[in-house]
């Protein structure tokens, strides 16, 4: 494996780490009172989106890497593939603010709610998972006209392998292992 790769790979080893504080909150809610929402710790200025934007410049590196292409053939791939990221990202922002909401609903402290709001946020949650298939389609396809047929199925292997690799590395953060020296896994 490179030096490169390595390096990657520890950085996004080390943002999760700092992140896990803040991922590991049931439901990945906002810190305790007195933290800034989104903010790992008072200590701590990294937040859940920087962790989130490192990972996509990692995945972005190891994409252009996964196809064999150079700079200027990866140009218009990159700006296709920030489009699914972005997508992404907004997607699971939006589906954390429904979820939240719909989790402080039914609390055992929370004032009653009826029935007909909780059926419309769950109904607002079944309609973002439909809207998010049809755009990340979308978006998957306009990526896909730029590569081969081999480059496509490069493509769906190595975001296969780096989604595996993200929640191997936030699982290992949450079970504390690996603090000196975290190693990407299956290699």
């Amino acid at each position: 494996m490179t030096r490169d790769r390595l390096a990657g790979f520890g950085l996004a080893a080390a943002l999760m780490l700092a992140a896990t504080p803040a991922i590991a909150q049931p439901g990945g809610e906002a810190p305790p009172q007195g933290q800034r929402q989104g903010r790992i710790a008072p200590s701590d200025q990294l937040t859940v989106q920087e962790v989130e934007r490192q990972f996509d410049r990692l995945e972005m590196f190891e994409a252009q890497r996964a196809l064999g292409l150079d700079g200027e053939a990866f140009a218009q791939v990159r700006e296709r593939l920030q489009r699914v990221q972005a997508l992404r990202r907004r997607h699971q922002n939006q589906r954390r603010i429904i979820i939240r909401d719909l989790r402080a609903a039914v609390a055992p402290d929370a004032a009653d709610v009826d029935e007909a709001t909780l059926a419309a946020r769950i109904g607002e949650l079944s309609a973002l998972g439909v809207r998010q298939a049809q755009e990340m389609r979308r978006a998957q396809q306009a990526l896909d006209a730029l590569l081969t047929i081999r480059q496509r199925a490069l493509f769906r292997l190595f975001q296969e392998r780096f989604e595996r690799q993200k929640l191997d590395l936030l699982l290992r953060a949450r079970q504390g292992r690996g603090r000196g020296g975290l190693r990407p896994p299956g290699r």
